[in-house]
């Protein structure tokens, strides 16, 4: 958990870094936030450091199908890491 931790910092900071610098007006950090720590840490960076606004969006989904799917495609991804 600990090397997870460390890749969602640093591409975070690489967010960080693309809107500073004058990149874009949004940046999207498409993660796995599903702690309550990890959000705290992610919205402390965003707003209090760099003085951003931050928004988190949740998406749902209960079909099985789909799921299945999407963990299929995951380990196959993960096989060709």
């Amino acid at each position: 958990m600990k090397i997870r931790r460390r890749v969602a910092e640093r591409a975070l900071s690489d967010a960080l870094s693309f809107l500073r610098s004058g990149g874009g007006d949004v940046a999207i950090f498409d993660a796995t936030n599903v702690t309550l720590e990890r959000r705290h840490m992610i919205h402390q960076r965003v707003t209090e450091e760099a003085g951003y606004l931050c928004l988190f969006i949740e998406s749902f989904c209960d079909d099985e199908a789909r799921i299945s799917y999407i963990i299929a495609a995951a380990v196959a991804a993960a096989g060709r890491c």
